[in-house]
């Protein structure tokens, strides 16, 4: 407990990495609105699974 105490003063915090940046959410959200590609395909694209996609997808990226 004592090496969490000391990384919590130097500011750091625990946890995984996200996966997927701020930009790739972008990229995702915008990719999802095109017809071309299937959200299986997006998800390959970023090696991520398609619960994963759907879960960053904005009300406003319409997948229909």
């Amino acid at each position: 407990m004592a090496g969490l105490a000391a990384a919590k003063k130097k500011g750091r915090i625990g946890g995984r990495k996200p996966k997927l940046s701020p930009q790739d959410i972008k990229e995702i959200n915008a990719l999802v609105k095109s017809p071309e590609i299937t959200v299986k395909e997006i998800a390959a694209r970023f090696k991520v699974s398609r619960p994963t996609i759907y879960r960053h997808i904005t009300p406003d990226s319409n997948t229909d």
